[in-house]
């Protein structure tokens, strides 16, 4: 399988068995033979940013919590800049932020910041695609700025179109319907 996958979402299917994954979103920042690291996009914390880094709260996008970017290293933070203009952009509009350095003027460049990610070894993340654990798509830096980001998970799926509409109204507890 190519290892071509960094800068794509990876969305959960609806057969994903794993409450660490139900209905997220993930963007992936780094994928190779030795593993993959993303973040997942639409799952905001109740800590505000400017709890939690109050340098950075002037430039975190709305709504400027901390987001859970995964179940691996909750005590490391990542974060994702928009950035038009950057040479190391993750794709077009984004790219990360070092948090070490201080926050640069956020005129029309917010930041997401993330506690923990999502990280595979190799193979790991070919063998959850190989079950279907995943569909993969391209990703844009609306879906990583979203304001609401409970509305990521079908507004990508409606995007896909076909089947994917469908899919994206698929209810999150259908025995109970």
């Amino acid at each position: 399988m190519t290892h071509a996958l960094r800068g794509r979402l990876l969305v959960a299917t609806t057969a994903m068995n794993d409450p660490n994954f139900d209905r997220t979103v993930v963007f992936l920042i780094e994928h190779g033979p030795d593993g993959a690291v993303g973040v997942v996009i639409n799952r905001p914390l109740d800590m505000p940013v400017a709890e939690a880094l109050p340098e950075w709260a002037s430039v975190a996008a709305s709504p400027a919590v901390l987001y859970a970017g995964g179940p691996v290293g909750h005590e490391n933070a990542l974060a994702l800049r928009a950035a038009a203009d950057l040479d190391d952009q993750i794709i077009d509009g984004v790219a990360m932020a070092d948090l070490s350095d201080p926050p640069l003027d956020a005129a029309g460049s917010p930041v997401r910041i993330y506690s923990g990610y999502s990280g595979w070894d190799g193979g790991q993340l070919e063998g959850e695609l190989a079950v279907g654990a995943w569909w993969v798509f391209d990703a844009t830096a609306h879906d990583i700025f979203a304001g609401d980001p409970e509305s990521v998970w079908p507004a990508v799926l409606r995007r896909q179109g076909g089947d994917f509409r469908v899919l994206a109204q698929y209810p999150k507890a259908p025995w109970l319907n």
